[in-house]
């Protein structure tokens, strides 16, 4: 039985992630792409730079956060402490509040609702089903899309990246994206991101920290949840 759940979890990612870089291919290339200088002066420029490729809130929404993974690299020596989401842009390293509070500034500044969300993470890039686990200290975000919050991680979005070798003097560089967390599931995402605020879970009823420590067949037990009124 937890064979089949794990293989149709990852059957289920693998789909909705080959459908979504099809779906976005044009806006997620401008938004790795080096951006014109008379932009980059502030992350309001970049952003209305950005948000003009863009038809749709959702595409919006999607522009700035690919753009996010790809303007920064995860390194926790390098990382600021209490700066700015410009400070991000140029120096190019932050952590997940990093990520999560240039998102949320960029959104803010083409006029996208997006909260800044902290809690608890399993497991960094996933999880092992069925295992217990500790929380360790995160952030993410929650994104307004057509009158709708949806679940994103700009973090566990950028899978790095990695140079291929073409020929013996050709070399490229690959950007490393997980669609995993881009308009997530609410209920994969409560297998691994347990917000303080139990409003940005998106579900109908809450799993308690307790559960979410527990493993994830506590997390599924609806019976167990309690109304978030």
């Amino acid at each position: 039985m937890r064979v089949k759940f794990v293989v149709s979890l990852l059957v289920s990612f693998i789909l909705s992630g080959a459908f979504a870089q099809g779906k976005y291919d044009k806006i997620d290339k401008i938004a790795r792409a080096k951006i014109p200088s008379k932009y980059t002066y502030s992350p309001k420029g970049i952003a209305n730079y950005l948000v003009q490729f863009a038809k749709t809130e959702e595409e919006k929404a999607r522009i700035l956060f690919v753009y996010t993974t790809a303007v920064i690299e995860y390194d926790l020596k390098r990382s600021g402490t209490q700066v700015t989401p410009f400070w991000t842009i140029n120096n190019g390293v932050g952590v997940c509040q990093h990520y999560a509070e240039l998102y949320t500034a960029l959104c803010g500044h083409v006029g996208l609702k997006c909260a800044y969300v902290t809690g608890y993470a399993r497991n960094d890039r996933g999880y092992r089903p069925f295992q217990r686990a500790k929380g360790k200290p995160h952030a993410w975000n929650v994104v307004r899309i057509n009158g709708k919050w949806y679940i994103v991680d700009a973090t566990w979005a950028d899978g790095g990246n990695s140079v291929i070798r073409l020929s013996k003097d050709i070399r490229r560089k690959q950007m490393h994206f997980d669609e995993t967390y881009w308009m997530a599931d609410p209920e994969e995402m409560i297998l691994t991101h347990w917000p303080r605020n139990a409003r940005w879970q998106l579900l109908d009823g809450v799993v308690k920290l307790r559960q979410f420590k527990r493993n994830n067949y506590a997390i599924k037990n609806v019976k167990k949840r309690v109304s978030p009124y």
